[in-house]
């Protein structure tokens, strides 16, 4: 257990204690929710940002916080997980990237590639602290997220040239998509469990509502650089 300031509650397993001890100040205001953890316990403990989030990936997302620099042409694809994220980055990336890799070209990316290999989570570039990585992309480039809207950088909120696009899905679709991913990660998790979970807002990156209602908000207020998806509209 790491523990900084007094703070004996955070325990951040595999993540670089350097990471974690660089910004104290701004992890201390998140609460880590256990895969197993009563759900009692889940309430009293909730942060005060308001979100739940996976435990190795919070010191990345203050990281992607206080470091992230946006480009003016950036395009940030956002969703909450089993929402469509592989899909809109198949079409992004096949969009923005068709100079380089004309449509029937045998050797685009997209069939050699899974399409996360192609747009990189922000939040895996900076928990890994490779932020050298996004550098190196070429503009406009394509980046993504499961952060909720309030956990973006305001450099991303209020830039004037960074756009976002979000998407979201029937929530009977994500929860079923949801637990076939979770069971693979834990074989004993039942549908219930996870059910609950996404109803009572304790599941990762929840809860879902607030997690999609963060980005239609922000749609409403911004939207010359907030754009907001409907998977089913996709189909």
């Amino acid at each position: 257990m790491l523990c900084i300031g007094g703070w004996d509650v955070l325990r951040f397993a595999g993540v670089e204690e350097a990471l974690v001890a660089e910004f104290p100040d701004a992890i201390h205001d998140f609460y880590i929710l256990d895969s197993l953890v009563d759900r009692q316990q889940a309430a009293d403990r909730r942060s005060g940002r308001g979100f739940w989030l996976h435990e190795p990936i919070v010191p990345g997302i203050v990281a992607f916080q206080r470091l992230f620099t946006p480009r003016p042409d950036d395009v940030v694809l956002a969703s909450y997980p089993k929402c469509g994220t592989m899909w809109l980055k198949a079409l992004a990336f096949a969009a923005m990237a068709r100079d380089a890799y004309p449509p029937a070209a045998a050797n685009h990316a997209l069939r050699r590639l899974n399409p996360h290999a192609c747009i990189p989570f922000l939040e895996d570039i900076f928990t890994k602290r490779q932020e050298a990585k996004l550098d190196r992309l070429p503009s406009p480039r394509l980046v993504s997220t499961h952060a909720p809207y309030s956990l973006l950088p305001k450099t991303v909120t209020t830039s004037k040239g960074c756009k976002v696009i979000y998407i979201c899905r029937d929530p009977k679709d994500m929860v079923v998509s949801l637990y076939h991913f979770l069971r693979r990660l834990q074989p004993d998790l039942s549908f219930a469990d996870t059910f609950d979970s996404v109803l009572d807002g304790t599941v990762t990156n929840g809860p879902v509502w607030d997690h999609v209602l963060s980005y239609w908000y922000a749609s409403v207020t911004r939207p010359d650089r907030v754009l907001f998806l409907k998977y089913e509209d996709l189909l």
